[in-house]
C-alpha cells in the first residue's frame, strides 16, 4: 500500500492498470484521511496557483490549503497494490505560498511507514 502525505498539491497517478480518477467519483478505491478534505475536480478554486487542468483525462485530486493551519496533514491512500510492484509515477503541482511538503510513503503492514520521496513546495 502506498500513502501520499500531500499538503496543498494536486496530483494524478498514472500507472498501468490503475485509476487516473476519471473512472468515477469513487476515486477507484483511494481513501483520504487527515485534516483537510481532498477534492476530485477538473480545476482548482485557486487563482494563479492551482493546476489549470489534469495532465491527461479530465479529473485530478487536490487540496485547497489557503484556509488550513501550518502543520496540517492530509493523506490520500492508494488501494492495495499488486505484489511485486516496483515503481509508480504521478504528476503533481505545488505552487502557492501556503504550499507544504509532499511525501510518498509505503507500508507492508499498515502500521510502519517508510518515506520513499519528498518534495517541498514554493
Amino acid at each position: 500500500m502506498l500513502g501520499f502525505t500531500l499538503q496543498g498539491s494536486s496530483f494524478k497517478c498514472v500507472a498501468p492498470g490503475s485509476c487516473a480518477f476519471d473512472k468515477d467519483a469513487s476515486i477507484c478505491g483511494w481513501t483520504e484521511a487527515g485534516k483537510n478534505h481532498w477534492t476530485r475536480g477538473t480545476s482548482t478554486p485557486s487563482s494563479g496557483t492551482g493546476a489549470q487542468k489534469a495532465h491527461s483525462g479530465a479529473y485530478f485530486m487536490f487540496l485547497e490549503t489557503s484556509f488550513g493551519s501550518f502543520g496540517d496533514k492530509s493523506y490520500l491512500l492508494s488501494p492495495k497494490l499488486p505484489v511485486g510492484m516496483q515503481s509508480m509515477s504521478f504528476y503533481y503541482h505545488m505552487h502557492g505560498k501556503t504550499m507544504g511538503t509532499m511525501a510518498v510513503e509505503a507500508t507492508t503492514n499498515g502500521q510502519t511507514w517508510t518515506t520513499l520521496w519528498t518534495k517541498t513546495g514554493q
